[in-house]
């Protein structure tokens, strides 16, 4: 068994002001520069706040021995920190909504003779590729011109685990939607069917690299989940590319954390339910010639989405699909507000300010703020209360494998060794089950 980090890995410095020079522990320095070689290499930010859940994987992987293969540049222990480092949890169908927009746009295509290109952009073990595949699959193709589905993701590791199309059951926990006809079933998994497979293809790819592969433009992008460990600057910069990756007519699909802000010059934004994507638009469209047709359709509800599709008119040449999945999102309580300010304060290091907000908001029964009670509290060195919160995370949110990181990062650091190794092993298993 490979041992966990030293409770020193898991401590926040108190003297958060004191310079390299003053007597910064030597740990911290070595964590806050592979932080940085990290976000260079992938663009994966790690705030202060963070560096426990680093050193708990560096150990985790080897200890000091990863420490020096990291310094040496060494590949293969640098894939396997950047895939230990992003959270892979995804599952089949996720974000429903953006399949159903897919739906139209590949029945739109094909009333017109014409298949459809969708890019996964950041595709984690490939649950979001085979989706994209099974929606198409059931739309149909053009004779002799298939669909395609091409999956971009950085780990090989990854990689290797969606070209298996292999899956425990709990991928598609919230079921397949009808499209049950494209895979094989199991008892406790299932697999991808041949005639999907034929329609994927899977690709190493990282996202920041100044060159990216030159592809045929794709009329789907789904770009979710991914920008939300860059920061701005990176963001933008692979924003500026979707330009060259999108097809004139095409939409991008992003995540609802995801910080992605298309210029409203070149691209429509259409909301609903928790999704949010964006539209190509053509050269000289006046930004607000179809505000008109947007006022009428927002308040569609999203159950709405599929029938519609089936119903799409073969002759329209242009499809105002961004209004169709529009919703009327619920009201605002303020609650994500509370958490971005959480966040910002924990990257300053003000702890215990961000603690006294977090629970004066409705967002700390949520599982994301039990989950940042605990962080906050680890970095307070109050393990033991920190474990409570870690524990009640994982209760209400048991399929993610970064809470149940924390919770061994806290067990650790409480020197209950033996309850860490299970959480890291748990942790495990769900990311490769």
């Amino acid at each position: 068994m490979r041992s966990v980090a030293p409770p020193e890995y898991f401590r926040a410095l108190r003297e958060r002001t004191m310079s390299p020079v003053d007597g910064c522990a030597a740990e911290e320095l070595e964590l806050g520069a592979l932080a940085d070689a990290v976000e260079r290499r992938s663009g994966i930010v790690i705030p202060r706040h963070r560096w426990p859940l680093l050193g708990a994987q560096i150990a985790r992987l080897g200890g000091a021995e990863t420490t020096q293969q990291l310094r040496s540049d060494n590949e293969a222990a640098w894939a396997k920190l950047l895939a230990a480092l992003s959270v892979p949890e995804t599952y089949f169908f996720r974000h429903r909504a953006h399949f159903e927009l897919l739906e139209r746009v590949a029945r739109e295509r094909l009333a017109a003779g014409l298949p459809c290109r969708v890019l996964c952009a950041g595709c984690s073990s490939g649950e979001e590729a085979w989706s994209a595949a099974a929606v198409l699959a059931a739309v149909g193709s053009p004779d002799g011109r298939p669909h395609r589905v091409i999956g971009w993701e950085m780990s090989e590791t990854r990689l290797d685990h969606a070209r298996t199309g292999r899956y425990a059951t709990w991928a598609a926990r919230r079921g397949l939607f009808g499209h049950d006809r494209f895979f094989t079933m199991g008892t406790d998994d299932f697999q991808v069917g041949p005639e999907l497979r034929a329609m994927v293809g899977f690709r190493a790819v990282n996202l920041i690299d100044r060159s990216l592969p030159r592809e045929s433009p794709f009329h789907v992008v789904l770009f979710r989940n991914v920008a939300i460990y860059w920061r701005r600057e990176t963001v933008e910069n692979f924003c500026v590319r979707l330009n060259e990756l999108v097809d004139r007519d095409g939409f991008v699909c992003i995540g609802p954390s995801d910080p992605v802000s298309l210029p409203t010059a070149s691209w429509e934004r259409g909301s609903g339910d928790r999704i949010t994507c964006y539209r190509r638009r053509p050269t000289g469209e006046a930004t607000g010639s179809r505000s008109a047709h947007r006022n009428q359709t927002a308040t569609r509800a999203t159950a709405n989405h599929a029938s519609s599709a089936r119903a799409a008119p073969a002759t329209r040449p242009r499809p105002s699909l961004v209004a169709e999945i529009q919703s009327e999102a619920p009201p605002s309580n303020g609650t994500a507000e509370t958490l971005a300010t959480v966040q910002a304060w924990a990257d300053q290091g003000r702890f215990s300010a961000a603690l006294d907000l977090l629970r004066s908001d409705a967002s700390a029964g949520s599982p994301e703020g039990k989950l940042w009670q605990g962080i906050l509290l680890l970095n307070l060195d109050r393990e033991q209360e920190a474990v409570g919160f870690f524990r009640q995370s994982v209760v209400l949110k048991p399929e993610e494998a970064d809470y149940r990181r924390w919770l061994a990062v806290a067990y650790q650091a409480a020197n209950r060794t033996a309850d860490a190794r299970r959480e890291f092993r748990n942790a495990e298993q769900l990311e490769c089950p």
